[in-house]
């Protein structure tokens, strides 16, 4: 793994993911944050489906949780300040979380 290049996977559908989200963000300033948005719940629910971890283990879980909240927070009210009233729900139901 060490020869990996950066942006370069061995797994082909995260290959392509990250190809399709990288083209997608480039676009603009409105894309790239639509795909923070993306990945941050994407994160979520990936560290949300584990369950009956060690302790220590889902600690660390939901300090990986909790930080991917706080950028989808971040991605969210940049959006609205973009004038983007609905922020990271304006991409689609699948992608909206409820903000505390």
């Amino acid at each position: 793994m060490d020869n990996t290049e950066i942006g370069s996977f061995f797994n082909q559908d995260i290959n392509s993911l990250y190809l399709t989200l990288l083209n997608q963000g480039l676009v603009s300033e409105e894309s790239a944050l639509k795909v923070g948005c993306i990945v941050e719940v994407t994160d979520i629910r990936d560290l949300e489906k584990e369950t009956n971890l060690p302790e220590d283990i889902n600690t660390v879980y939901k300090s990986l949780d909790n930080g991917s909240y706080s950028h989808y927070k971040a991605f969210d009210s940049k959006l609205k300040e973009l004038w983007i009233e609905e922020g990271c729900c304006s991409i689609g139901q699948d992608y909206c979380l409820t903000l505390e």
